[in-house]
Order: structure tokens, then sequence, then C-alpha cells
């Protein structure tokens, strides 16, 4: 049985210091779920992680508004299955 990736999940994840945490994390092997508000910028920053080497499939993203409990929760989970 393979062992299973470590998974980060990084909210701010489009920009700044989120983007290049993510970029460290995959470099090192991680798989990295992105959550921010902007859909293009989301995309954007997968594009740019997976441009730099990191996996198609390791780099997941994920809309939300950190200050929606709910949202938040639901981005948690969805990016967690």
């Amino acid at each position: 049985m393979q062992p299973q990736r470590q998974h980060a999940i990084i909210t701010g994840g489009s920009s700044g210091i989120g983007l290049a945490l993510s970029a460290g994390l995959c470099r090192r092997g991680f798989a990295v779920s992105l959550l921010a508000r902007d859909e293009k910028r989301l995309d954007d920053a997968r594009k740019s992680l997976v441009a730099g080497g990191a996996p198609d499939s390791s780099v997941l993203t994920q809309t939300v508004d950190v200050t929606d409990e709910t949202s938040c929760t639901a981005a948690v989970t969805s990016c967690s299955e």
C-alpha cells in the first residue's frame, strides 16, 4: 500500500504569502488545496503551480469567503474528500 500524500489547505492561496507557501509545499510533494474568494485568481494560481512542476491532480481550488463559517466548513470538507 502506497503512503497517502500529505495535504495542506491554504487560505488566501491565490496570491502573496499563501501562493508562495503553496509553491514551497508542492515542491516538497504535498497536495494543496487553495482557498480564496476570487475564482479567476484561484485558477491562475493553480495554473502557475502546475506550470512550476506540481502534478495537476495535486492542486485543488475552492472559492470561499473565510468570514462565512458554513462556507468554510463546506470548502474544507470538499477538499478533504
